[in-house]
């Protein structure tokens, strides 16, 4: 593959978050050293940044346990985070941004607390969007 093909790929993967994932698919290919350095540093830099996110996940987990250490049900982490905390080879490179997790319906009002209690605040702050968030995306817009 040429640089001008490196190139079309970086782009496309930049745009797509894709690139730290790629670097890890070739690495784990054992095809990494046949990148060129011109697409290389870029491969390189995105394998940092996912790097650090995955990190950023794994201290957001923590917050978000010891913010629910009352809770006594069940928690799904979901995405990201979960495949991060699994270990699972689809977690390398990946860029995740939040930590997604699950609850039953009937216990939201108790976790929402907790999670407020711990300073945890609602990024929507219009009506129209947390009852949108609520009733049709099934989920509180924290962060």
């Amino acid at each position: 593959m040429g640089l001008a093909e490196w190139d079309g790929l970086i782009r496309v993967g930049r745009a797509a978050r894709l690139l730290g994932s790629l670097r890890a698919r070739l690495d784990e290919a054992s095809l990494l050293e046949t990148v060129p350095p011109q697409a290389r540093v870029h491969l390189d830099a995105a394998w940092a940044e996912a790097e650090f996110r995955n990190q950023m996940v794994r201290w957001e987990r923590q917050c978000i346990e010891r913010a629910l250490a009352t809770y006594d049900g069940p928690i799904v982490l979901l995405k990201g985070a979960a495949y991060l905390l699994a270990e699972l080879p689809v977690a390398h490179g990946r860029m995740p941004s939040d930590v997604d997790f699950m609850v039953p319906r009937g216990r939201l009002d108790e976790v929402e607390t907790l999670l407020v209690s711990a300073g945890y605040q609602s990024q929507k702050v219009d009506a129209y969007d947390q009852r949108y968030y609520r009733e049709w995306a099934h989920e509180l817009p924290c962060q």
